[in-house]
């Protein structure tokens, strides 16, 4: 088996498989986009993509495409293939921060630091631009069933909108929140979304404006934030992870409690 060595010189932005875990891509620094297939770890390809860093990325959910978002406020649709440019999207003043697809692949929905703060693209290449958020952000989720779209920006609001006509929903103020909340994860059926912050994790309902629910964490590192790795597949159950400490946990949502502590490089969390 032949591994390629082929690697990224410049510092990397993001790490993200692709959704039938058979390759995984990268960015980095210079606006280069670089895939890897999994079997075998060969190098498919690598291209520059963005006149500047390359600091997001997702895949569709078929796997043909993938779109970055890069700090020439532009956000790019690349083959998954071959790495060719499909199509480029401009309408963002500032860096793009986050790009997320709809789980049918029908809207490629892009944040950025500055307004317009989110747009949505059908595709056709046509904008919706998305009212509420009045600053950077953070992280943008589809729900499951791709009805509900949320977002979390830097004055730790999260914002849901219908997918119908993107229409805004709830707004919902984070309790305490005393750092930027970028960390931002739907259950799987769609009735509760865990925003995580330096405090702890924050359980929402998208039908109420308050979060119902806190999973109890603290911080001695004022710039650390607990991360939402995932939920469990029933929805009971939740993982965080914290990078300064390198501590992962499992919650019991419900009953608010920790179910177990690991101790794990932020390496390992991400590619493990």
């Amino acid at each position: 088996m032949e591994v390629s060595t082929a690697r990224s010189q410049e510092l990397i932005w993001f790490i993200r498989w692709s959704l039938d875990s058979t390759a995984i891509a990268t960015g980095d620094s210079s606006g280069s986009l670089w895939v890897w297939n999994v079997a075998g770890g060969a190098l498919r390809f690598t291209k520059p993509v963005h006149a500047g860093r390359a600091g997001a990325v997702t895949w569709a959910p078929d796997g043909t495409v993938l779109a970055t978002g890069g700090s020439d406020r532009s956000v790019a649709i690349i083959n998954a293939r071959d790495g060719a440019l499909v199509k480029r999207l401009q309408g963002h003043e500032s860096t793009v921060t986050e790009v997320s697809y709809s789980p049918d692949s029908q809207f490629l929905v892009s944040g950025s630091l500055e307004a317009p703060y989110l747009i949505a693209w059908d595709t056709a290449g046509k904008r919706h631009d998305l009212s509420g958020p009045s600053g950077e952000v953070g992280r943008v989720e589809w729900s499951s069933d791709g009805r509900y779209l949320a977002s979390i920006d830097k004055d730790n609001l999260v914002y849901v909108w219908d997918r119908g006509r993107f229409e805004l929903v709830r707004r919902i103020t984070l309790a305490g929140s005393s750092t930027d909340t970028r960390s931002l994860a739907w259950s799987p059926d769609g009735s509760q979304i865990a925003a995580g912050d330096a405090k702890g994790v924050q359980i929402l309902d998208p039908q109420r404006d308050v979060p119902v629910r806190t999973l109890p964490e603290s911080t001695d590192a004022s710039y650390d934030n607990v991360d939402v790795v995932g939920w469990s597949a029933d929805g009971t159950r939740l993982g965080t992870f914290m990078s300064y400490r390198r501590t992962a946990r499992v919650w019991d949502v419900a009953k608010a409690s920790r179910l177990q502590t690991f101790r794990v490089g932020l390496w390992r969390a991400l590619t493990e």
